[in-house]
């Protein structure tokens, strides 16, 4: 997951309600460098490199790394300003529901009718 440091310095101001998970991301933050070197591993090795940005600026990073497909958090699943810069950057996205309530996705695809579902059960 990307996100930039002010989401941690300012936990108010991000997009969506980040407080709770401050201290974590605290502890397992990566620099840019360290991005930049997980995605030339994922290139010399042939693996797609995937990424969930936390924030528009988180995905304006990733998108000079060249990301294979974007996943998106289901804490974002109506983060609507997010997923519409995901959706421009053309690229694959991937979209987590685990902690979103049925009517919460239900009332999504409305609003996003290009969007492909592809509910996966266990």
């Amino acid at each position: 997951e990307t996100y930039r440091e002010d989401v941690v310095l300012n936990p108010r101001r991000a997009e969506q309600g980040v407080q709770y998970l401050v201290p974590l991301l605290k502890e397992f933050e990566l620099s840019d460098a360290d991005f930049r070197a997980v995605r030339a591993h994922c290139g010399d090795r042939q693996i797609p490199f995937l990424a969930t940005p936390w924030d528009i600026a988180s995905l304006e990073f990733l998108e000079g790394l060249d990301v294979a497909a974007y996943k998106i958090g289901s804490p974002d699943l109506t983060n609507f300003p997010l997923i519409d810069r995901v959706i421009a950057a053309r690229r694959p996205m991937i979209v987590s529901t685990g902690m979103a309530s049925e009517e919460e996705i239900r009332s999504i695809f409305p609003v996003r009718s290009d969007w492909i579902h592809s509910p996966c059960k266990w």
